[in-house]
């Protein structure tokens, strides 16, 4: 097969970087019609090739990983993270995509987005070393983690609002209330900031935003885990539906402890495992009136988004093998069945891309490419531009690796 006869690094690597390529274009592109300005610098990082043609917070936090560890092209990353900073709201909010063509409508619709842009900043600093960034965005980013504030309950669990803001990366399914993913993430991006203001030297503002995930680390399982099936809940007051996003959030954020983290690998890999990859929840969502993009769109879909933090989970959890073999599955079902070598935006309940606007070049789709270098070769940085950096590698079946790594000062 492919991978057998080109080498799985050669494979997977090079799908996700040649998505992340075609979908790299002047910030004058962007939009439906191509010819919207969209961004900042000489290049950015647009969601597809097809379709909105916008930067998009959540999806650069995969797309800029690629970019560290293929081209190094740290200019690119900057313009992409900036593009959305420069275009903060009054309130505090983060825009999830470029205000312009059809982000007009949709920038202030998704509060997730606001939580990547803080992780993805510092993401950035760690891989780039570039302090002057995190200086010119410093009282943004405090603004921003106090914009999320204001939309916790009295317990410091984050809320989605029903109406506005309420949408998530996964654009068809409409949660609102508390969510498992969304607290996941919300304490993600809390350490990010504290992590920020340390590099600040802003210990106080750093205390702030830890003392905000405590809280959120103290109630997450009181709402969320359910006792009888040992996995997350999507949301507080939703006991039917278990989605893959929530649970492997919970690995990656430490929510779960040791116990909890193995009981919820087990749930998936009994429950959401196709041959395809991990699918988004356990059950189909049931809308009151039957709309095609809606109705059960995420039972069955396979969104390779998150099943890279899938395969992370499982790396955290020291399931090696369990975590090639999604790789396998999830990226080697695309480059099997694409004959123009990319990733695709979500892989269809019928295991092929089931809409006329489903983006064949999704750069979101491109997480197999930074893992096979940060965990199968195992290097990636452990200090802000590789003052620190770990060499670990995950081999599990291959009898052989080798790569280089661009940093700020080389290979």
């Amino acid at each position: 097969d492919v991978e057998r006869s080109r080498g799985l690094g050669d494979v997977y690597k090079r799908q996700g970087y040649y998505t992340t390529c075609l979908c790299t274009v002047r910030p004058d592109q962007g939009g439906m019609s191509g010819k919207e300005k969209i961004g900042i610098g000489d290049w950015v990082i647009i969601d597809g090739a097809k379709r909105d043609r916008l930067v998009w917070s959540g999806d650069l936090h995969i797309a800029n990983r690629v970019v560290y560890n293929t081209s190094g092209d740290y200019a690119l990353a900057r313009n992409s993270l900036q593009t959305l900073a420069d275009g903060q709201f009054k309130t505090g909010e983060y825009p999830a995509c470029s205000i312009a063509d059809i982000g007009e409508n949709a920038a202030d619709d998704f509060m997730e987005y606001t939580i990547w842009q803080v992780i993805n900043s510092w993401d950035y600093y760690l891989y780039s070393g570039d302090k002057a960034f995190l200086v010119r965005n410093y009282a943004g980013i405090k603004k921003a983690l106090n914009w999320l504030d204001q939309h916790t309950d009295t317990n410091g669990v984050i809320r989605q609002n029903p109406f506005k803001g309420g949408m998530n990366y996964s654009y068809t399914l409409w949660r609102f209330g508390a969510v498992s993913y969304m607290n996941a993430l919300y304490y993600l991006g809390l350490k990010a900031g504290a992590k920020i203001a340390l590099a600040m030297d802003d210990p106080g503002e750093a205390q702030i935003y830890l003392a905000r995930a405590e809280r959120i680390k103290h109630w997450f399982n009181a709402y969320f885990w359910d006792k009888k099936l040992s996995c997350y809940r999507d949301t507080k007051r939703d006991r039917s539906h278990h989605p893959l996003d929530g649970n492997v959030f919970a690995i990656l954020s430490g929510l779960a402890d040791e116990a909890k983290a193995g009981a919820v690998l087990s749930f998936i890999d009994a429950n959401l495992r196709l041959a395809w990859g991990d699918r988004q929840v356990d059950r189909a969502f049931r809308f009151p009136h039957k709309v095609p993009i809606l109705s059960g769109h995420n039972y069955k879909n396979v969104m390779p988004f998150i099943n890279a933090f899938d395969v992370l989970a499982r790396y955290k959890l020291g399931e090696d093998d369990s975590a090639l073999n999604l790789i396998r599955r999830c990226w080697g079902y695309m480059v099997k069945n694409d004959p123009n070598f990319t990733t695709w935006e979500w892989i269809g309940k019928k295991a092929e891309p089931d809409f006329a606007f489903t983006s064949l070049a999704h750069p979101w789709s491109a997480g197999a490419t930074f893992i096979l270098t940060e965990y199968i070769l195992g290097i990636r940085p452990l200090e802000p531009g590789y003052a620190r950096y770990l060499i670990e590698p995950h081999p599990s079946d291959l009898s052989w690796a080798k790569g280089a790594v661009p940093t700020p000062n080389g290979l």
